[in-house]
């Protein structure tokens, strides 16, 4: 009787333990979505020009300088991105006159600012818009063009105001349309004078010296100066 009792026992108990039970669901991992935080650029160099000649001419020019551009790229907003970058430059004082203010001719003028100096600006500052095969960019910017370029051959390039719209729906084709407004010339354009022969030659305008140093000028009058 007893082992009647144990098995009924025993079968009430599995028949209250296999009531419903709730199928185990899978477990899914979500991943999280990426944040873009857009993007930080830039760029340094270090120059040193040693201009040292032999025999009786004196014209002896050495120069170190470093400097460059650090910017930030917004996130895409529906085809839409900003950008900010500030440009600088450093030179050291290598000779008895001081660099900066352009009292000594032992400097190469071409790694530092107009008559020498060192400075800090605000490079780049537009608004970009992509939509299709078509893009706007408007406010500072550098250009490489045929006609309006940055001619970064030392330390600082020439930078541009300017709205620039391409397009190129036309296959292996790009169409530029342009207006630059203002414009302040690299640290190379230290080399000319304003006016002559070798700076028209050479791209740059009798106001040169005028756009220096980070100054945005006119393109009428870095073109054709004051006058």
């Amino acid at each position: 009787m007893r082992k009647y009792l144990a098995l009924s026992a025993i079968a009430s108990t599995l028949l209250m333990a296999g009531g419903d039970i709730a199928p185990v669901e899978p477990v899914v991992a979500v991943q999280e979505a990426e944040v873009d935080y857009g993007e930080v650029f830039g760029q340094f160099r270090t120059f040193y020009v040693d201009r040292t000649y032999l025999g009786g001419i004196e014209n002896n020019r050495n120069t170190l300088a470093t400097g460059g551009y650090v910017g930030y790229k917004s996130p895409d907003f529906n085809g839409l991105t900003a950008v900010v970058a500030a440009y600088g430059v450093y030179g050291f004082d290598m000779h008895d006159e001081d660099l900066d203010g352009g009292g000594s001719a032992s400097y190469d003028p071409s790694l530092t600012g107009r008559d020498g100096e060192n400075y800090v600006f605000i490079g780049q500052a537009y608004l970009n818009y992509a939509f299709g095969n078509t893009n706007i960019k408007v406010g500072r910017q550098r250009l490489d063009t045929p006609l309006a370029g940055a001619d970064d051959a030392r330390m600082l390039p020439n930078l541009f105001e300017a709205a620039v719209v391409r397009n190129a729906d036309i296959e292996d084709t790009t169409l530029i349309l342009a207006h630059i407004t203002r414009e302040t010339t690299g640290t190379f354009s230290n080399i000319y004078d304003n006016g002559t022969n070798l700076g028209f030659a050479s791209g740059y305008g009798a106001g040169t010296t005028l756009a220096q140093s980070g100054d945005f000028v006119n393109m009428g009058t870095v073109a054709l100066g004051e006058g």
